[in-house]
């Protein structure tokens, strides 16, 4: 998953739950933000999401 804000870009591995990239640096996302993504709907969601879209590489 790619969390954008204007031209940065953070992605987060849907299996383990971190942050794949050192730059930019994942404390510059809003604490709010990563709380409500971590959080086990919006994962479960995102998740169910994304098996659905790639069947064949699912979480």
């Amino acid at each position: 998953m790619t969390v954008c804000f204007k031209t940065k870009r953070w992605r987060i591995n849907l299996r383990d739950h971190e942050f794949m990239d050192f730059s930019p640096n994942p404390d510059e996302v809003p604490s709010k933000l990563v709380k409500e993504i971590m959080s086990e709907s919006t994962l479960k969601e995102i998740k169910d999401n994304w098996d659905e879209k790639y069947p064949n590489n699912p979480v």
